[in-house]
C-alpha cells in the first residue's frame, strides 16, 4: 500500500521502504526541510533500512551539506537521483560527493527503484 505525504516543499509517496520524493518548484532544500523529511520516513519505517529517491522533475536547490550532516544520523541506507537534463546530472553528481552511503543517478524511475531494492536487500 503506497502512501502519500505532502509537506510545503514538496510530495513524497512511501511505497514498502522506499520514499519518493518530488520537490516544488524553485524551493530551497536546507538542513530545516531535510531534517523534516529524514524525521517523517524515520517515523513512518520504525527503524526498517529505507531508500530516498528523488524525482528531479522541477528546478530547486539542495544544500550539499544536508548530506554530509545528515546521512549518518539517520537509518537510510541509499539515495538515487532521477534526472533526464545536463544540470540534474551536474548538481547530483556534486551531492553524491557529500553522501556517505550509496548515491547513484538514474534516468528512469523504474531502475533507480530496481537499484535500491538491490541496496536494500544487500
Amino acid at each position: 500500500m503506497n502512501y502519500e505525504a505532502i509537506f510545503s516543499f514538496g510530495i513524497v509517496v512511501l511505497i514498502d521502504n522506499i520514499a519518493i520524493a518530488e520537490m516544488k518548484p524553485e524551493v530551497s532544500i536546507d538542513m530545516e526541510e531535510a531534517i523534516e523529511l529524514y524525521d517523517f520516513c524515520e517515523s513512518y519505517f520504525k527503524g526498517k533500512p529505507y531508500a530516498l529517491i528523488s524525482r528531479r522533475i522541477n528546478s530547486y536547490s539542495i544544500n550539499p551539506l544536508v548530506h554530509l550532516n545528515l546521512s549518518d544520523q539517520y537509518n537510510i541506507k541509499a539515495f538515487a537521483v532521477i534526472t533526464d537534463t545536463k544540470i540534474g546530472n551536474v548538481n547530483a553528481c556534486i551531492e553524491k560527493h557529500f553522501f556517505t552511503k550509496p548515491f547513484e543517478v538514474f534516468k528512469t524511475e523504474e531502475n533507480a527503484i530496481e537499484w535500491v531494492k538491490k541496496i536494500l536487500e544487500s
